[in-house]
């Protein structure tokens, strides 16, 4: 019995206080009804394996005790938002305050790790700049008299520059934002956050991420929501939709760009990636990973060396195009008619090396993530499933050493495919697959880390991925990762053995990926 009972104020479809949880108990395949305060007398509760109340500051002494009840045989109950004065008695006499935030962003950090999955003390999410960076919020008081176990403390940060979107004045609140208390057998879990009514999380912007048209949305909403319905419900009462194949605990792509540098006097770089693609390929092999990773070559690259790309398709690896001729799109000033053609000149680049395949027709990472919404159209329009260029890492700074306001080592970031929306918002037949962790390009070449600091990186970022069940997406460049520099190849190949050692993971090209994404059937 999975069923959750959804309670608010208001069960009618103007509610806004369970939009939310209602949108994150589809994402789990959590079937849900929802009641008001008159309905729920009529509920029989034990069909229910949780009762989530939603943005009720009352919910009157009948349903008060009902879920009283509930609770104590067994049940589990979830408050989010305000706490119903009917039950402040059970935490201690406390009280939530009402208020309005502007131009802050309002996180958790998680202060204890038992019952809430795999999140660890220390990590932080960000929840609070929904509503355009102001929005409804709760603030628990009389702490003094607080009973109950602390999960979760509050975090704030604050716009210091509404023009450049930078960030600052990282402080602690003293507001707790989840606290448990055991009631009869049951629990009841309190959230002052009104995440319910939230549509989208998204992290806080950094000045270089500020012009791109598409919004990063952080997914770890969605993972943290499930640690919240499985740490209420009385445990095996609640079976969640698997968000990976065959149930793995998480899913790994990895991916290489594949430029080409003809003519630009880069000396013994010049036209040389495409070996080192190869390379690439068989340190994957000693790894068992033959055919499991995806590349985007440029389309200059594929016509001068064709022999290597049908090597590459006959050893199972996805073969995408990444422009022409390594052209930034939207910096170049192409429009739609440019890029279209340039997308064209590629299909019909790969077609001709490799007709019998047609990845060059489902996948496409632009030079430099310099697309636009033409780009977008334009895939669109030659019916392709996916574009790889959301960098869902660059919204946190990580990669920026000159923004020391963000506490990267406890920002907890999670990026999952999502649906391309247009700027009408129209949903468009086009999955956006962010890179989860940043790119070697920035690790090695702006961030200047030594192989081995390198490997300390990444080993820690997929780490972190692991245990939270997420998606693990990252691009390493054959040249750079391999042969830039001494000591890369290494450094790869400890990457590679670190996440191997992993069980329970679901190594996938980006087209396996896209069309399994397409058919989980609760788009994000």
């Amino acid at each position: 019995m999975s069923k959750v009972l959804l309670l608010s104020r208001e069960a009618g479809a103007e509610s806004r206080e369970w939009k939310m949880w209602a949108k994150a108990a589809e994402f789990w395949g959590l079937p849900y009804e929802l009641a008001d305060e008159a309905t729920f007398a009529q509920v029989d509760e034990t069909a229910y394996s949780l009762i989530l109340v939603a943005g009720a500051e009352e919910i009157g002494a009948s349903a008060a005790n009902k879920l009283r009840s509930f609770a104590a045989e067994g049940g589990g109950v979830l408050i989010s938002g305000p706490l119903p004065a009917e039950l402040c008695d059970l935490f201690g006499g406390i009280r939530t305050r009402r208020i309005v935030r502007t131009g802050t962003h309002r996180c958790i950090r998680i202060v204890a790790e038992e019952g809430l999955g795999g999140w660890q003390a220390g990590d932080i999410l960000f929840f609070t700049n929904t509503y355009q960076l102001a929005g409804t919020d709760y603030l628990v008081e009389g702490l003094e008299r607080l009973e109950g176990r602390i999960l979760g403390e509050s975090e704030m940060m604050t716009l210091t520059d509404a023009e450049s979107d930078s960030w600052g004045d990282w402080t602690e609140d003293p507001s707790p934002t989840i606290i448990a208390r055991q009631v009869g057998s049951g629990m009841m879990l309190y959230v002052p956050l009104a995440l319910g009514g939230m549509e989208w999380v998204t992290q806080p912007q950094i000045p270089t991420f500020k012009e791109f048209p598409y919004v990063v949305h952080n997914h770890a909403l969605l993972l943290f929501m499930r640690s919240l319905f499985e740490s209420a419900a009385a445990p095996g009462k609640l079976s969640v939709r698997p968000l990976w194949p065959s149930g793995a605990k998480m899913a790994v792509c990895i991916t290489g760009d594949v430029h080409d540098y003809v003519g630009l006097g880069l000396g013994q770089r010049e036209d040389r990636e495409y070996k080192d693609m190869i390379d690439y390929m068989n340190v994957l092999q000693q790894f068992g990973l033959e055919g499991r990773a995806t590349f985007y070559i440029s389309g200059a690259v594929a016509m001068r060396h064709p022999e290597e790309i049908r090597e590459g398709f006959r050893r199972g690896y996805e073969m995408c195009p990444h422009t022409y001729k390594d052209t930034c799109y939207s910096s170049a000033g192409f429009d739609y008619a440019a890029q279209k053609e340039d997308i064209d000149r590629c299909i019909r680049e790969f077609r001709a090396i490799a007709p019998e395949h047609n990845d060059y027709a489902k996948g496409f990472r632009t030079h430099g993530y310099n697309s636009n919404y033409d780009t977008r159209r334009a895939l669109e329009r030659r019916e392709y499933d996916y574009i790889a260029d959301l960098q869902a890492w660059e919204a946190v700074g990580q990669h920026i050493p000159d923004y020391p306001e963000y506490p990267e080592r406890l920002i907890t970031y999670a990026a999952l495919p999502q649906q391309t929306i247009d700027y009408r918002g129209r949903a468009m037949n086009l999955v956006e697959i962010p890179d989860s962790v940043v790119n070697d390009h920035f690790v090695y070449r702006i961030l200047r880390l030594e192989p081995e600091q390198a490997a300390e990186f990444y080993k820690k970022e997929f780490d972190k991925f692991y245990r939270l069940g997420g998606l693990f997406q990252v691009n390493f460049h054959p040249y750079i990762s391999l042969r830039e520099g001494p000591g890369r190849e290494a450094a790869f190949r400890d990457i590679l053995a670190h996440i191997a050692s992993h069980e329970d993971i679901a190594f996938l090209r980006m087209d396996e990926l896209c069309e399994w994404w397409k058919g989980r059937g609760a788009p994000c």
